[in-house]
């Protein structure tokens, strides 16, 4: 499975569930963007919706780069809307344990 939710993208296969998050590369040389697009894991490989939440989460908030309290809240609000929208698209597709995937 693959569902498409903003920049992020929720995959799962029999036994798992990951999000990957997309990307634009930029060239090594110039530093400047190519146009094209990339995916990087952050989140998996859980059986449940809950834990590959918590591992979203977890990834997200431990890799930033908040240098002050007030940033860190920032990223923690922009974390928690991104977790409200991944978790809303997959309980739509009727997503919450590997074992209910078809």
């Amino acid at each position: 499975m693959r569902i498409e939710i903003g920049k992020y993208v929720l995959y799962s296969d029999r036994w798992c569930f990951w999000i990957n998050e997309k990307f634009e590369t930029t060239d090594r040389k110039t530093k400047q963007p190519t146009g094209k697009f990339d995916e990087r894991k952050v989140a998996g490989y859980s059986t449940s919706l809950t834990r590959l939440l918590e591992s979203f989460r977890d990834t997200k908030v431990s890799g930033s780069d908040a240098e002050s309290l007030e940033e860190l809240l920032i990223v923690l609000r922009n974390v928690y809307d991104d977790m409200v929208a991944i978790n809303t698209v997959a309980v739509e597709k009727g997503l919450e344990r590997i074992g209910q995937l078809k």
